[in-house]
Order: structure tokens, then sequence, then C-alpha cells
């Protein structure tokens, strides 16, 4: 009895071990050694209804995702500590905003990337053909983009986000690496026309638009259609 005790103990660990490392991949070594010394631990979870949908707040500790505020599924935000202590200022307010547009994304892939067309963008899981092993290695794994890490601006340029540095790779130390499928070559800008240049987190069409809606007000630029698209989806 004590011995399957003892098994039924570690059966339970290791599926929960697996379960949380399900919410923090690691795509590549980089991504890997990046995360090695980070632990997630969920401190508290906060029920939240938002247009009568259910959603989860999860309080992590600090190393979580470097503290940086994060999806894992359609219903779930986690937040680290040090912003939710914060959960009464504009800052919050702003990465809430940030973050509902991501559940929106989970909730609806399909019509977003049906909208995202109207943009000149298409995103996909894996690497374009042609795209250097060099950069692949280095790609930032982001729980926000979920399976569909790469972005394509009008079929030639594509954007996706990779660590500086390949000794030391940190989650908040990356480049937008923008590749010219048409030159074959990286390249230092987008296109003179593209529209969304000068944005935070501008490598993806997920991160550009959670960033505008999460501040439409100093939004420098915002598709047409973009904000009634946004109002069907909630």
């Amino acid at each position: 009895m004590q011995y399957e005790l003892i098994i039924g103990t570690v059966l339970v660990g290791f599926i929960l071990y697996i379960f949380l490392k399900r919410t923090i991949q690691s795509s590549s070594r980089l991504d890997t050694r990046a995360r090695q010394h980070q632990t997630c631990h969920v401190l508290q979870t906060v029920p939240y209804n938002i247009s009568g949908k259910e959603t989860i707040f999860e309080i992590m500790n600090d190393s979580c995702e470097s503290g940086m505020p994060h999806t894992t599924n359609v219903n779930t935000i986690r937040f680290p500590e040090w912003l939710w202590k914060q959960r009464d200022s504009d800052k919050f307010q702003k990465v809430l905003r940030h973050e509902l547009i991501h559940l929106l994304q989970r909730r609806s892939p399909t019509a977003w990337r049906v909208h995202y067309k109207r943009w000149g963008y298409t995103i996909q899981k894996d690497p374009p053909a042609g795209i250097p092993n060099e950069i692949v290695e280095r790609v930032r794994y982001n729980p926000d983009l979920e399976d569909a890490s790469w972005a394509i601006y009008k079929d030639r340029y594509v954007t996706v986000a990779c660590y500086k540095s390949t000794t030391n790779p940190q989650l908040r130390d990356t480049e937008i690496v923008i590749w010219d499928l048409e030159l074959g070559k990286q390249v230092n800008q987008m296109p003179d026309d593209y529209p969304w240049k000068g944005l935070h987190q501008g490598e993806h069409p997920h991160e550009i638009s959670a960033e505008m809606a999460a501040d439409l007000e100093h939004a420098s630029y915002v598709p047409d259609g973009f904000i009634e698209f946004l109002k069907m989806q909630m």
C-alpha cells in the first residue's frame, strides 16, 4: 500500500510537471537556455467576467516569463505579481487591454487570420522556405502567438522576434529580424509604405493589433475596419 501511494504521488507530480511545462514551451536551444532558471508558480487565481465570458487571472511569481504578462489558453491571462500590485494604475489597465486582445485571438483564430489578410499579412506555424537556420534557432517563443509565430507581410517580408545574444539569451533582450524573401537576405527595415513603424512589438500582427487596441487614442495608425472588427469579436 505504501509503495502504491509513493508511485501514485510520483505519477501525479509528473503529470502536473508536464501540464505546467506546456504553458512555457521551448522551440529552440536558445529558448531552453533563456528559461532554464525560471519557474512558474500560480500565487493567486482571480475569476473575472468580461462581456459575459469567464476569464481567469493567474497571478504568477515574478520570474515566470521574466515577469512578462501572457495568455495560456482561451480563458487565462497570467500577470506577474509586481504588475498585479499596480492593478489600479493606468499601466495595468493598458496591459489588461493588450492581453484581452490575445484572448480574442485565441478564441477566433480563423477570423483574425482572415482579417490580417486585409493588412497584407499571413501568419503560420512553420518558418517559410529559405529562412536560414541561424534565424530559426534565434526565434523567441511567445505564448501569445501560440502556434503561428511566423508573420509574412505582402508575401515578401518575414518578421520575427529573435534573441540578440546566442551565448546569453534573455527573454527581454530581443530584436525584430526582417527577412526579404524576394532578395533572399536579411534587411534593416520594412518598405517605405509600411504603416506600423515604431511600434514596441511590431514583429507580428497579433502584437500589432494588441498594441493598437490597448491605446487606440494614441495609436499612430489604425486600419479601416479594425475597430468594427474588434467589436464583433467581443
